[in-house]
């Protein structure tokens, strides 16, 4: 009796109560990425200034470089870098679209790779710098296309054109 008394507690103390440990555990994850959407979506009101807006999304980044589990965030991480973008925050554009393509190739997902070449190829076509431009639309392009994508795949080959037509090739 008193053998299945101290096996029944262990199975008590090591399966019931560290229950709630995990469920804490991915409560805090999805909170995290909750946090990141809010943040990201209050650097989107436009009734706030620029270095508030800005400020939630350094927090939205900082948040994102802290968490373990960055499978499930590479959304998250292309959200930023397009946010940064249309805040005309070239830097931290530049630096987050650059973690973001790493992130992507890393985790072979191809929609948000091809996704975060054509904000860069945005990036450089909105800075007449045509070349690089139509390089990131050129990639882009061959990402949708090979995943059947080819509503976005004929984006890009319009935006290819346009360089074109701006580069008079």
């Amino acid at each position: 009796f008193a053998t299945i008394f101290i096996l029944t507690l262990f199975y008590y103390t090591i399966f019931v109560e560290s229950l709630p440990i995990v469920e804490r555990c991915q409560k805090q994850e999805a909170s995290t990425n909750d946090s990141i959407l809010i943040w990201i979506d209050s650097s989107k009101n436009k009734s706030l200034g620029y270095k508030r807006r800005k400020a939630y999304l350094n927090k939205a980044y900082e948040t994102f470089k802290n968490t373990t589990n960055h499978t499930s965030k590479v959304d998250d991480l292309t959200k930023i870098a397009f946010a940064y973008y249309r805040l005309n925050d070239s830097i931290n554009f530049r630096v987050v679209n650059r973690h973001a393509i790493s992130v992507s190739v890393r985790l072979h997902d191809s929609l948000n790779l091809a996704n975060n070449y054509w904000d860069l190829g945005n990036f450089y076509s909105k800075n007449a710098i045509k070349d690089s431009a139509y390089f990131y639309y050129f990639n882009a392009q061959k990402i949708y296309e090979n995943i059947g994508n080819d509503f976005y795949s004929g984006r890009m080959l319009l935006n290819m054109a346009i360089m074109q037509s701006d580069i008079k090739d």
